[in-house]
């Protein structure tokens, strides 16, 4: 408790009110896991793309008079589609996540092996 009365003077000095650089700490912070992991967007872009292939299929097999066909293929198609979509942007957040890693850096710009080189 100490430590966080000495943060609250020393931001109270700097002309801060100490509510007011926690609440900006809390949103740089929040930012960054929004940016980072983006959490819903999946979810929300199957269940959308979803729905409205099911909208388009049946008003489609209406207009041609072969009702749940249309339906059915394009909920499949919407669903396999997005899924692949996920999946690939999945990998390529994981590997940029991965490559800002302490064990990836240590290895250099060029990928060479720090150890290389170093007599025994």
């Amino acid at each position: 408790m100490d430590q966080q009365r000495q943060i609250d003077q020393r931001e109270t000095e700097e002309g801060n009110t100490p509510d007011e650089t926690r609440a900006t700490r809390a949103a740089d912070v929040t930012g960054k896991i929004a940016t980072e992991i983006r959490p819903s967007s999946g979810g929300i872009e199957l269940a959308l793309a979803a729905g409205l292939a099911v909208g388009a299929g049946y008003w489609l097999d209406g207009v041609f008079g072969i009702r749940p066909i249309l339906t059915i293929v394009l909920f499949f198609w919407a669903v396999l589609s997005l899924g692949i979509i996920l999946y690939y942007r999945y990998r390529a957040d994981m590997e940029r996540l991965e490559a800002n890693q302490v064990w990836n850096l240590a290895a250099g710009a060029n990928g060479a092996d720090p150890a290389e080189g170093v007599a025994q």
